[in-house]
């Protein structure tokens, strides 16, 4: 008897322990250890990637060409042709870091660098000549319009020495200077108007300084393997692992001044370079400061995504119509239709943010000109997410740039142009990364974990089973067989 009570006994030992570990222990050291993990700590795996990124994205640029230039330039419907993708290598990293251990919170500088890669990007090589609004001469009519209308006439005088006296306002560039070499601005000073304008462009991180007389204006190049100007603090998470990477100022304030309300002024979410773990079916906030504004992602779907289980996430920029994004408007009267962002305030210039080809935006604005065919497969925005380490598997940020373009007739540039105003789009890129097969195996035994320790729950479990059948067997065993002892003695 002593023999199976010590089995079941034993059994009991084991059920009991592996209950506890199954369903208590391990589940809490597990989501205790992997937040612990997920911090900004000095030194730290998850901050020397966070610093600098282990790989870099895949950042792909299409641009629009206007293929009937001088017709557009006489109020003619404007017609584009994609070009691309001119495929780039992005390598994101932080710069000028210093940690405030009192605050939890680590200040810096976002630094990313474009590597041009040309096999991706096949027979264009950056060299090609298209067409496209002189951005510098409407972003500047724009300005001038918005805050001093009287100055208008200056800019007039100024542009033919400014910008080489072009033709229209459509003007011929190669893809290279546009988005990195640059676009010459001419500062040799020979007239009054044009002083005014250099005088405020020396003062602008976007221009570059070429020469004494010429600064050079590009999309991407002033930013291009130099320290953003403007500093992010956020949250290090050593404290409360689920508020890592939480941008906790913004140009050393807790809130912008852009907008209308407070609301649209809100300083919240990750700075996009890290998710806390275990993320949830509610989504994620990012500050978006090349926006101005949070942007918040919307849980599509479970999946598996290579062996990996994971959520999919998209995102959109909503109706500035709807009275939470209202204060999104630059003004009650002026408001864009869904699915845009207004930067005119953000950025100072009438530049309009959407998804490519207007893609979930207002028909109006993909029929206003030729040549779009937004499609949900190559122009929304993707992001799979392995939960529990807060891991992206795959992501692709998909967004148009857009101007706005309007005639004025205080410039001789504009003074023809169609009468109704357009949204004209410029570029649009596809930021997006996949992890190598190197990191998905590295997620794949990071979250086979709870099911290895499933099956050994399953085993010890029948083991217990097993020393109480045991136990059983010893017990009743023993007592048959003290039952047919004396029979075996009378015979």
């Amino acid at each position: 008897m002593q023999a199976a009570a010590k089995l079941i006994f034993i059994a009991s030992v084991l059920a009991g322990a592996t209950f506890y570990i199954h369903n208590f222990f391990f589940p809490d050291f597990m989501v205790k250890t992997m937040k612990e993990e997920k911090t900004l700590k000095r030194d730290g795996e998850i901050r020397k990637a966070w610093e600098r990124a282990p790989i870099p994205l895949e950042f792909k640029v299409y641009l629009f060409n206007v293929t009937n230039p001088n017709e557009a330039a006489k109020g003619a419907k404007i017609n584009l042709q994609q070009v691309g993708p001119y495929v780039y290598d992005e390598w994101k990293s932080k710069a000028n870091i210093t940690d405030y251990p009192k605050e939890d919170a680590v200040t810096f500088h976002m630094l990313n660098t474009f590597v041009f890669d040309a096999n991706k990007s096949g027979s264009l090589t950056g060299d090609e000549l298209i067409y496209v609004p002189h951005v510098l001469i409407v972003g500047l009519a724009s300005a001038i319009l918005r805050m001093n209308p009287e100055s208008i006439g200056y800019l007039d005088m100024a542009i033919p020495f400014l910008f080489g006296d072009p033709s229209t306002v459509f003007v011929p560039v190669t893809v290279r200077d546009l988005l990195f070499d640059g676009l010459p601005v001419n500062c040799n000073e020979t007239h009054f108007a044009q002083a005014i304008f250099c005088n405020e462009f020396q003062k602008n991180p976007g221009f570059v300084r070429k020469d004494e007389q010429t600064f050079l204006f590009s999309i991407f190049g002033a930013r291009n393997g130099t320290p953003d100007p403007i500093m992010f603090k956020v949250n290090r998470g050593l404290r409360n692992p689920q508020l890592v990477g939480e941008v906790m100022e913004y140009n050393r304030s807790k809130a912008q001044k852009v907008w209308s309300a407070a609301k649209c002024n809100e300083i919240r979410g990750t700075d996009s370079t890290i998710l806390p773990s275990f993320v949830t079916k509610d989504g994620f906030d990012v500050f978006a400061a090349d926006f101005c504004r949070v942007i918040s992602s919307k849980f599509v779907r479970e999946l598996d995504y290579k062996g990996i289980p994971a959520y999919e996430y998209t995102v959109d920029f909503g109706d500035p119509a709807d009275s939470e994004k209202h204060c999104y408007c630059t003004s009650y009267e002026t408001c864009l239709k869904k699915n845009t962002i207004d930067l005119t305030l953000c950025a100072g210039v009438p530049f309009v943010v959407s998804m490519p080809h207007f893609y979930l935006s207002d028909p109006e604005y993909v029929n206003a000109v030729g040549g779009l065919s937004p499609r949900k497969e190559e122009h929304e925005v993707v992001f799979v997410v392995e939960p529990m380490s807060g891991t992206p598997t795959m992501a692709k940020r998909r967004v148009q740039f857009n101007i706005i373009l309007s005639r004025n007739s205080e410039i001789t540039l504009l003074h023809d142009l169609n009468e109704k105003q357009v949204i004209l789009p410029l570029f649009w890129v596809d930021e997006g990364v996949e992890l190598g097969e190197k990191y998905l195996s590295q997620l794949r035994m990071l979250t086979g974990l709870p099911g290895m320790v499933n099956i050994g729950a399953i085993v010890i479990e029948l083991i217990a089973g097993g020393l109480v059948i045991a136990a059983m067997y010893i017990k009743f065993g023993r007592a048959r067989m003290g039952k047919q002892s004396p029979e075996g003695n009378n015979q």
